[in-house]
Protein backbone atom coordinates (compact mmCIF):
# COMPACT_ATOMS: atom_id res chain seq x y z
CA UNK A 1 0.00 0.00 0.00
CA UNK A 2 1.24 3.48 -0.93
CA UNK A 3 -0.31 6.60 0.61
CA UNK A 4 0.36 10.32 0.24
CA UNK A 5 -1.71 13.44 0.88
CA UNK A 6 -3.07 13.45 -2.66
CA UNK A 7 -2.68 9.82 -3.81
CA UNK A 8 -3.15 6.20 -2.73
CA UNK A 9 -2.35 2.80 -4.25
CA UNK A 10 -3.80 -0.46 -2.90
CA UNK A 11 -3.09 -4.10 -3.82
CA UNK A 12 -4.88 -7.32 -2.94
CA UNK A 13 -3.04 -10.23 -1.34
CA UNK A 14 -2.35 -8.46 1.96
CA UNK A 15 -4.70 -10.69 3.98
CA UNK A 16 -7.02 -7.72 4.66
CA UNK A 17 -10.44 -8.09 3.07
CA UNK A 18 -11.31 -4.39 3.14
CA UNK A 19 -8.57 -1.77 2.79
CA UNK A 20 -9.79 1.80 3.26
CA UNK A 21 -7.95 5.14 3.05
CA UNK A 22 -9.53 8.57 3.69
CA UNK A 23 -7.99 11.54 1.86
CA UNK A 24 -8.84 14.88 3.55
CA UNK A 25 -10.19 17.58 1.25
CA UNK A 26 -8.72 20.99 2.06
CA UNK A 27 -11.35 23.33 0.61
CA UNK A 28 -10.87 27.11 1.10
CA UNK A 29 -13.65 28.37 3.38
CA UNK A 30 -14.28 31.47 1.24
CA UNK A 31 -15.24 29.47 -1.86
CA UNK A 32 -18.86 29.26 -2.96
CA UNK A 33 -17.94 26.69 -5.63
CA UNK A 34 -15.10 24.22 -6.14
CA UNK A 35 -14.25 21.15 -8.21
CA UNK A 36 -12.73 17.83 -7.15
CA UNK A 37 -10.07 16.64 -9.62
CA UNK A 38 -8.36 13.22 -9.52
CA UNK A 39 -7.14 10.27 -11.61
CA UNK A 40 -8.50 6.80 -10.83
CA UNK A 41 -7.37 3.36 -12.07
CA UNK A 42 -8.29 -0.26 -11.41
CA UNK A 43 -6.77 -3.46 -12.78
CA UNK A 44 -7.60 -7.09 -12.01
CA UNK A 45 -6.90 -10.65 -13.13
CA UNK A 46 -10.23 -11.84 -11.68
CA UNK A 47 -12.27 -14.22 -13.79
CA UNK A 48 -16.05 -14.03 -13.77
CA UNK A 49 -17.40 -17.03 -11.86
CA UNK A 50 -21.07 -17.33 -11.04
CA UNK A 51 -22.00 -16.83 -7.39
CA UNK A 52 -18.66 -15.26 -6.36
CA UNK A 53 -17.90 -11.76 -5.18
CA UNK A 54 -15.00 -10.22 -7.10
CA UNK A 55 -12.34 -7.68 -6.10
CA UNK A 56 -13.63 -4.11 -6.42
CA UNK A 57 -12.74 -0.46 -5.93
CA UNK A 58 -15.16 2.09 -4.47
CA UNK A 59 -14.60 5.85 -4.18
CA UNK A 60 -16.88 7.75 -1.81
CA UNK A 61 -17.24 11.46 -1.06
CA UNK A 62 -18.53 12.20 2.44
CA UNK A 63 -18.46 14.73 5.22
CA UNK A 64 -16.48 13.64 8.26
CA UNK A 65 -19.64 13.59 10.39
CA UNK A 66 -21.31 11.39 7.72
CA UNK A 67 -24.25 13.79 7.32
CA UNK A 68 -23.75 13.65 3.53
CA UNK A 69 -22.42 10.63 1.64
CA UNK A 70 -22.13 10.13 -2.15
CA UNK A 71 -20.67 6.98 -3.72
CA UNK A 72 -18.83 8.44 -6.70
CA UNK A 73 -17.89 5.20 -8.45
CA UNK A 74 -17.55 1.43 -8.13
CA UNK A 75 -15.44 -0.65 -10.50
CA UNK A 76 -14.78 -4.41 -10.72
CA UNK A 77 -14.34 -7.11 -13.38
CA UNK A 78 -17.86 -6.42 -14.64
CA UNK A 79 -17.06 -2.76 -15.41
CA UNK A 80 -17.35 0.74 -13.92
CA UNK A 81 -20.48 2.41 -12.59
CA UNK A 82 -20.72 6.14 -11.80
CA UNK A 83 -22.89 7.04 -8.80
CA UNK A 84 -24.12 3.44 -8.34
CA UNK A 85 -26.42 4.50 -5.51
CA UNK A 86 -27.71 7.45 -7.51
CA UNK A 87 -26.34 11.03 -7.29
CA UNK A 88 -29.35 12.22 -5.28
CA UNK A 89 -30.38 15.84 -5.45
CA UNK A 90 -26.90 17.23 -4.79
CA UNK A 91 -25.31 16.31 -8.14
CA UNK A 92 -26.38 16.36 -11.77
CA UNK A 93 -23.96 13.98 -13.59
CA UNK A 94 -24.69 15.61 -16.95
CA UNK A 95 -23.58 18.97 -15.57
CA UNK A 96 -21.32 18.23 -12.60
CA UNK A 97 -19.22 15.27 -13.84
CA UNK A 98 -16.54 15.33 -16.56
CA UNK A 99 -14.54 12.19 -17.37
CA UNK A 100 -11.86 11.35 -19.96
CA UNK A 101 -9.94 8.07 -20.48
CA UNK A 102 -6.38 8.14 -19.11
CA UNK A 103 -3.27 6.36 -20.30
CA UNK A 104 -1.03 4.62 -19.36
CA UNK A 105 -2.09 2.45 -16.42
CA UNK A 106 -0.23 3.66 -13.29
CA UNK A 107 2.28 1.25 -11.80
CA UNK A 108 2.71 -2.37 -12.91
CA UNK A 109 0.05 -3.10 -15.54
CA UNK A 110 -0.68 -6.13 -17.70
CA UNK A 111 -3.93 -7.07 -15.94
CA UNK A 112 -6.60 -9.03 -17.77
CA UNK A 113 -8.99 -6.12 -17.17
CA UNK A 114 -7.95 -2.54 -16.45
CA UNK A 115 -9.47 0.94 -16.70
CA UNK A 116 -8.15 4.41 -15.92
CA UNK A 117 -9.87 7.80 -16.03
CA UNK A 118 -9.27 11.49 -15.42
CA UNK A 119 -12.15 12.85 -13.32
CA UNK A 120 -13.51 16.29 -12.46
CA UNK A 121 -16.57 16.63 -10.19
CA UNK A 122 -18.34 19.77 -9.03
CA UNK A 123 -18.36 19.57 -5.23
CA UNK A 124 -21.92 19.89 -3.84
CA UNK A 125 -22.45 22.88 -1.50
CA UNK A 126 -22.84 20.88 1.77
CA UNK A 127 -19.30 19.54 1.38
CA UNK A 128 -17.87 23.07 1.02
CA UNK A 129 -18.96 24.25 4.45
CA UNK A 130 -17.79 21.35 6.63
CA UNK A 131 -14.80 18.98 6.80
CA UNK A 132 -14.98 16.34 4.06
CA UNK A 133 -12.94 13.37 2.83
CA UNK A 134 -12.61 11.24 -0.28
CA UNK A 135 -12.61 7.57 0.78
CA UNK A 136 -10.84 4.93 -1.36
CA UNK A 137 -11.87 1.33 -0.56
CA UNK A 138 -10.47 -1.88 -2.09
CA UNK A 139 -12.35 -5.14 -1.48
CA UNK A 140 -10.27 -8.33 -1.68
CA UNK A 141 -12.23 -11.58 -2.05
CA UNK A 142 -9.22 -13.55 -0.82
CA UNK A 143 -8.48 -15.63 -3.90
CA UNK A 144 -5.14 -15.89 -5.70
CA UNK A 145 -6.08 -13.54 -8.55
CA UNK A 146 -4.51 -10.13 -7.97
CA UNK A 147 -6.01 -6.64 -8.32
CA UNK A 148 -4.65 -3.13 -7.97
CA UNK A 149 -6.40 0.21 -7.36
CA UNK A 150 -4.99 3.71 -7.37
CA UNK A 151 -6.22 7.27 -6.99
CA UNK A 152 -3.74 10.06 -7.71
CA UNK A 153 -3.31 13.76 -8.49
CA UNK A 154 -6.09 14.72 -6.10
CA UNK A 155 -6.62 18.49 -6.08
CA UNK A 156 -9.27 21.10 -5.35
CA UNK A 157 -10.02 23.50 -8.19
CA UNK A 158 -11.56 26.78 -7.18
CA UNK A 159 -14.81 27.89 -8.80
CA UNK A 160 -17.54 26.31 -10.86
CA UNK A 161 -17.22 24.11 -13.93
CA UNK A 162 -18.70 26.91 -16.01
CA UNK A 163 -18.83 26.70 -19.77
CA UNK A 164 -16.64 28.63 -22.16
CA UNK A 165 -17.19 29.54 -25.78
CA UNK A 166 -14.56 30.00 -28.49
CA UNK A 167 -14.96 32.75 -31.08
CA UNK A 168 -12.84 33.51 -34.15
CA UNK A 169 -12.41 36.19 -36.78
CA UNK A 170 -10.21 36.91 -39.80
CA UNK A 171 -9.49 40.38 -38.38
CA UNK A 172 -8.40 41.58 -34.91
CA UNK A 173 -11.27 44.09 -34.91
CA UNK A 174 -13.87 41.44 -35.75
CA UNK A 175 -16.57 40.56 -36.26
CA UNK A 176 -16.08 37.41 -34.15
CA UNK A 177 -18.29 34.34 -34.52
CA UNK A 178 -18.78 31.29 -32.29
CA UNK A 179 -16.77 28.19 -33.25
CA UNK A 180 -19.53 25.60 -32.97
CA UNK A 181 -17.18 22.63 -33.54
CA UNK A 182 -14.91 23.53 -30.59
CA UNK A 183 -14.63 20.76 -27.97
CA UNK A 184 -13.66 21.86 -24.45
CA UNK A 185 -11.84 19.69 -21.93
CA UNK A 186 -12.11 21.32 -18.47
CA UNK A 187 -9.75 18.72 -16.96
CA UNK A 188 -6.83 19.53 -19.26
CA UNK A 189 -8.06 23.13 -19.80
CA UNK A 190 -7.85 22.75 -23.58
CA UNK A 191 -10.17 23.32 -26.51
CA UNK A 192 -9.88 21.33 -29.76
CA UNK A 193 -11.28 22.22 -33.18
CA UNK A 194 -10.65 21.30 -36.82
CA UNK A 195 -7.73 23.09 -38.43
CA UNK A 196 -8.92 25.88 -40.74
CA UNK A 197 -7.39 26.56 -44.12
CA UNK A 198 -7.18 30.31 -43.53
CA UNK A 199 -5.60 32.30 -40.71
CA UNK A 200 -8.00 33.00 -37.85
CA UNK A 201 -7.79 35.05 -34.64
CA UNK A 202 -9.37 33.52 -31.55
CA UNK A 203 -10.86 34.76 -28.30
CA UNK A 204 -12.61 33.06 -25.38
CA UNK A 205 -15.98 34.01 -23.97
CA UNK A 206 -17.30 32.83 -20.63
CA UNK A 207 -18.85 33.75 -17.33
CA UNK A 208 -15.38 34.53 -15.96
CA UNK A 209 -12.23 35.96 -17.49
CA UNK A 210 -9.95 33.68 -19.46
CA UNK A 211 -7.03 33.81 -21.85
CA UNK A 212 -5.39 31.69 -24.51
CA UNK A 213 -1.92 30.50 -23.46
CA UNK A 214 -0.73 28.41 -26.44
CA UNK A 215 -1.58 27.26 -29.96
CA UNK A 216 -0.23 23.97 -31.30
CA UNK A 217 -1.09 21.38 -33.96
CA UNK A 218 -1.34 17.63 -33.39
CA UNK A 219 -2.33 15.18 -36.14
CA UNK A 220 -3.97 17.83 -38.27
CA UNK A 221 -5.93 19.28 -35.32
CA UNK A 222 -5.48 22.74 -33.85
CA UNK A 223 -5.19 22.67 -30.04
CA UNK A 224 -5.69 25.82 -27.99
CA UNK A 225 -4.52 25.77 -24.36
CA UNK A 226 -6.15 28.26 -22.04
CA UNK A 227 -6.24 29.54 -18.47
CA UNK A 228 -9.45 30.59 -16.81
CA UNK A 229 -9.95 32.76 -13.77
CA UNK A 230 -12.60 31.79 -11.29
CA UNK A 231 -14.33 35.06 -10.59
CA UNK A 232 -15.04 34.18 -6.97
CA UNK A 233 -14.84 37.00 -4.42
CA UNK A 234 -11.92 36.80 -2.01
CA UNK A 235 -12.95 38.65 1.13
CA UNK A 236 -11.29 39.44 4.43
CA UNK A 237 -12.76 40.55 7.74
CA UNK A 238 -11.05 42.97 10.09
CA UNK A 239 -12.19 44.06 13.52
CA UNK A 240 -11.52 46.64 16.22
CA UNK A 241 -12.77 47.53 19.70
CA UNK A 242 -13.48 51.15 18.73
CA UNK A 243 -14.97 52.66 15.55
CA UNK A 244 -11.68 54.43 14.80
CA UNK A 245 -9.60 51.24 14.99
CA UNK A 246 -6.98 50.04 14.67
CA UNK A 247 -8.62 47.26 12.60
CA UNK A 248 -6.85 43.92 12.56
CA UNK A 249 -7.58 40.62 10.72
CA UNK A 250 -10.19 38.37 12.34
CA UNK A 251 -8.47 35.04 11.72
CA UNK A 252 -11.20 32.79 13.18
CA UNK A 253 -13.95 34.17 10.91
CA UNK A 254 -15.74 31.58 8.74
CA UNK A 255 -17.24 32.77 5.44
CA UNK A 256 -20.32 31.28 3.79
CA UNK A 257 -20.47 32.97 0.39
CA UNK A 258 -23.66 31.20 -0.64
CA UNK A 259 -25.55 32.55 2.38
CA UNK A 260 -23.62 35.85 2.31
CA UNK A 261 -22.73 35.48 5.99
CA UNK A 262 -19.62 35.56 8.18
CA UNK A 263 -19.55 33.63 11.46
CA UNK A 264 -17.32 34.87 14.31
CA UNK A 265 -17.02 33.15 17.72
CA UNK A 266 -18.54 35.44 20.34
CA UNK A 267 -15.71 34.95 22.84
CA UNK A 268 -13.29 37.91 22.56
CA UNK A 269 -14.95 39.08 19.35
CA UNK A 270 -14.23 42.70 18.31
CA UNK A 271 -17.01 45.24 18.68
CA UNK A 272 -16.67 46.71 15.17
CA UNK A 273 -16.04 45.06 11.82
CA UNK A 274 -15.03 45.94 8.28
CA UNK A 275 -15.20 43.83 5.13
CA UNK A 276 -12.92 44.28 2.15
CA UNK A 277 -11.50 42.23 -0.68
CA UNK A 278 -11.47 41.64 -4.41
CA UNK A 279 -15.11 42.72 -4.91
CA UNK A 280 -17.23 45.63 -3.64
CA UNK A 281 -18.74 44.47 -0.33
CA UNK A 282 -20.52 45.90 2.71
CA UNK A 283 -22.01 44.59 5.97
CA UNK A 284 -25.81 44.92 6.04
CA UNK A 285 -26.70 43.14 9.31
CA UNK A 286 -25.00 42.17 12.58
CA UNK A 287 -26.60 39.84 15.12
CA UNK A 288 -25.75 37.37 17.87
CA UNK A 289 -26.97 33.76 17.74
CA UNK A 290 -25.89 31.39 20.49
CA UNK A 291 -22.11 31.59 20.83
CA UNK A 292 -21.58 33.27 17.46
CA UNK A 293 -21.64 36.72 15.97
CA UNK A 294 -23.25 36.56 12.51
CA UNK A 295 -22.54 39.28 9.96
CA UNK A 296 -24.69 39.40 6.82
CA UNK A 297 -23.09 41.12 3.84
CA UNK A 298 -23.77 42.21 0.29
CA UNK A 299 -21.19 41.60 -2.41
CA UNK A 300 -21.29 42.94 -5.96
CA UNK A 301 -19.39 42.16 -9.17
CA UNK A 302 -16.16 43.99 -9.89
CA UNK A 303 -17.17 47.15 -11.82
CA UNK A 304 -16.65 46.80 -15.57
CA UNK A 305 -14.57 49.08 -17.76
CA UNK A 306 -16.43 51.59 -19.92
CA UNK A 307 -15.37 52.06 -23.54
CA UNK A 308 -16.69 54.57 -26.06
CA UNK A 309 -16.52 55.45 -29.76
CA UNK A 310 -17.86 58.15 -32.06
CA UNK A 311 -19.32 55.48 -34.37
CA UNK A 312 -21.17 52.28 -33.56
CA UNK A 313 -18.70 50.04 -35.41
CA UNK A 314 -15.74 51.41 -33.42
CA UNK A 315 -12.90 51.49 -32.76
CA UNK A 316 -13.64 51.73 -29.03
CA UNK A 317 -11.29 53.12 -26.41
CA UNK A 318 -11.49 53.12 -22.63
CA UNK A 319 -13.35 56.16 -21.35
CA UNK A 320 -11.31 58.29 -18.92
CA UNK A 321 -12.73 59.95 -15.82
CA UNK A 322 -15.27 57.24 -15.02
CA UNK A 323 -16.31 56.89 -11.37
CA UNK A 324 -17.64 53.41 -10.55
CA UNK A 325 -20.10 52.55 -7.79
CA UNK A 326 -19.84 48.78 -7.53
CA UNK A 327 -22.57 48.22 -4.96
CA UNK A 328 -24.93 50.61 -6.75
CA UNK A 329 -23.90 49.16 -10.11
CA UNK A 330 -23.46 52.61 -11.61
CA UNK A 331 -20.81 54.31 -13.72
CA UNK A 332 -20.53 58.08 -13.60
CA UNK A 333 -18.71 60.27 -16.16
CA UNK A 334 -18.89 63.83 -17.51
CA UNK A 335 -21.38 64.49 -20.32
CA UNK A 336 -19.53 65.17 -23.60
CA UNK A 337 -20.46 67.68 -26.27
CA UNK A 338 -20.70 65.11 -29.07
CA UNK A 339 -22.62 61.88 -29.55
CA UNK A 340 -20.80 58.78 -28.30
CA UNK A 341 -21.49 55.05 -28.39
CA UNK A 342 -20.71 53.11 -25.23
CA UNK A 343 -19.98 49.51 -24.33
CA UNK A 344 -18.78 47.84 -21.15
CA UNK A 345 -15.94 45.35 -20.92
CA UNK A 346 -16.13 42.92 -18.03
CA UNK A 347 -14.84 39.58 -16.76
CA UNK A 348 -18.45 38.44 -16.35
CA UNK A 349 -21.55 38.85 -18.58
CA UNK A 350 -22.98 42.35 -18.08
CA UNK A 351 -25.62 44.35 -19.89
CA UNK A 352 -26.71 47.99 -19.97
CA UNK A 353 -29.95 48.52 -18.09
CA UNK A 354 -30.40 52.29 -18.33
CA UNK A 355 -28.57 55.38 -19.60
CA UNK A 356 -29.62 58.76 -18.21
CA UNK A 357 -28.29 62.27 -17.62
CA UNK A 358 -28.08 63.94 -14.21
CA UNK A 359 -26.84 67.51 -14.38
CA UNK A 360 -23.49 67.45 -16.10
CA UNK A 361 -23.10 63.70 -15.64
CA UNK A 362 -24.13 60.68 -17.64
CA UNK A 363 -25.41 57.76 -15.51
CA UNK A 364 -25.16 54.23 -16.89
CA UNK A 365 -26.81 51.44 -14.93
CA UNK A 366 -25.83 47.86 -15.65
CA UNK A 367 -26.89 44.42 -14.47
CA UNK A 368 -26.34 40.73 -14.92
CA UNK A 369 -28.12 39.42 -18.03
Amino acid sequence: MLFAANSVALDTGTGVALQRISLPLVIPTNQSAAGLRFDVAFGTDEQIVGGEFVDSLTVTLRTTNRSHVITVLTVDRFGLAWFPGGPGSLLDPARDLFVTPANPFPGPGGFAFQVQYNVLIQIPPPFLTQPSVLVVTLFDNGDAESSRASLSNLEIRRGAMSLLGLESSASPTGPYQRETSAAFNPIARTVTLPKAGAKRLFRLRGDTSSRVTRFHIENGTLLIDYEKEIGQPVLRLTGANTPDGPFRPVNNAVFNLDARKVFVPLLNAPGFFRLAGSHPVRIINDEVSGEQRILEFEVAPIPPRLESSSVAAGPYAEEPGVIANGLGRQLRLPVGGINRFYRIHSDVPTIFREISASGDNLIIKYADP
